[in-house]
């Protein structure tokens, strides 16, 4: 994706997932930690699992907008 053209994560997107408490979060777009460091107030602060660089093109590009997720983590 063209980088000018992807969306960005500020403080009011972090606060607005917060507020819904998801137990994980992922996303393709840049954090923007220059202005506000996002991945520690996600997974640091709020302990939310986040899936980092995701890619959601392809989706995109087919407006495929509803999908099903499912994650399964990798037991230690």
């Amino acid at each position: 994706m063209n980088e000018k053209r992807r969306p960005k994560i500020n403080k009011e997107v972090v606060q607005w997932l917060i507020d819904r408490k998801p137990s994980m979060v992922g996303s393709d777009a840049i954090l923007e930690a220059y202005v506000f460091n996002v991945h520690n107030e996600l997974t640091m602060k709020q302990g939310f699992f986040n899936l980092e660089w995701m890619n959601f093109e392809q989706m995109s590009e087919a407006k495929a907008y509803p999908f099903l997720f499912i994650f399964t983590p990798v037991r230690f």
